[in-house]
């Protein structure tokens, strides 16, 4: 480096062998595998903008408080065994089966 700035190759540099120490010490995360999934209607989840219906969100939260992280499904799809298959998911889950 000569004058008051730094020459265009060292700006941003992190210190030699700083990022590759960092990229070996964090654990990569793997994705939850969500075998359940709650199905939902393909036309929306309210008949109407306003107010607004709660009924598929309180469903999926009282699926979280009983341990289960479900996915979710569309009604259209939910008949569709590649399309489960690919996500991995084995449960469908109506809304009439959700009991909080």
């Amino acid at each position: 480096m000569t004058g008051k700035h730094a020459s265009e190759e060292t700006q941003g540099a992190a210190p030699f062998g700083t990022s590759q120490r960092w990229q070996a010490s964090v654990a990569v995360p793997e994705a939850p595998v969500c075998s359940a999934a709650l199905v939902v209607p393909d036309h929306g989840l309210s008949q109407k903008p306003w107010p607004p219906d709660w009924t598929y969100a309180q469903a999926y939260l009282d699926l979280i408080i009983q341990g289960k992280t479900p996915a979710v499904v569309l009604e259209g799809r939910a008949n569709d065994e590649n399309y489960l298959k690919a996500r991995g998911i084995t449960e469908l889950i109506p809304l009439a089966k959700v009991k909080g």
